[in-house]
């Protein structure tokens, strides 16, 4: 008698745990509503804030706003997110900022609504002398109080779509606010997940003659 030794290749599929994602949008362009702050070079605010992320160009290009003018806003709009999740764990607005002077505020701000639109805003973070990157979080849709959904956050929801964002400077006491960077993010868990195959080989004994 021969004993064989058989082995079958199978194949499992093991679930992968859903990843995390980032999106993130520049300006595009300058609201019309709240469009208040200086450009650097004269023209419209966005360009001089839509540095590429990671790089941006300190004093080269930015937007300002003495301290005897202030508080002021400055809003943006954006290309819409484009995003499949299972959950979003929060939209946050980002500048990279700095004072010349002394005791200069800043706040993130959010504009939600299909009509009217309102206004939201982070609390105040104390800008600092050199630039520095401040990040204003919003873990729910502040107009509903309730986890984002994806049509929010992707401006098709027809009652509570983001619509815009924006900072808010105040408290100067002396020389001016300057902002070289302003971007939007959401943080989110992507839908699903995926499958990792797995070549598992198993063992069969048999027994022939």
């Amino acid at each position: 008698m021969r004993r064989l030794l058989l082995t079958v290749g199978v194949l499992l599929a093991l679930a992968a745990p859903a990843a995390a994602q980032v999106q993130q949008r520049l300006p595009t362009s300058d609201s019309a509503t709240y469009n208040e702050w200086n450009a650097s070079g004269g023209g419209s605010k966005f360009a001089d804030v839509d540095d590429t992320i990671g790089a941006d160009d300190a004093d080269s290009t930015y937007i300002s706003k003495v301290f005897g003018s202030l508080p002021a806003v400055q809003a943006f709009g954006f290309t819409a997110f484009s995003i499949t999740s299972s959950a979003i764990t929060n939209v946050q607005v980002v500048a990279i900022a700095r004072q010349t002077g002394a005791d200069g505020q800043l706040r993130g701000g959010l504009r939600i609504g299909a009509g009217p639109v309102n206004d939201y805003q982070s609390s105040a973070q104390a800008l600092s002398g050199s630039y520095t990157t401040y990040t204003f979080t919003f873990a729910t849709n502040p107009q509903t109080t309730s986890a984002w959904t994806e049509a929010e956050v992707e401006g098709t929801d027809g009652t509570n779509p983001l619509v815009e964002f924006y900072v808010r400077g105040q408290s100067a006491s002396s020389g001016e606010l300057r902002i070289t960077n302003a971007y939007l993010v959401v943080n989110y868990t992507a839908a699903g997940g995926g499958v990792s195959p797995t070549s598992v080989m198993l063992p069969l004994t048999g027994v022939g003659q």
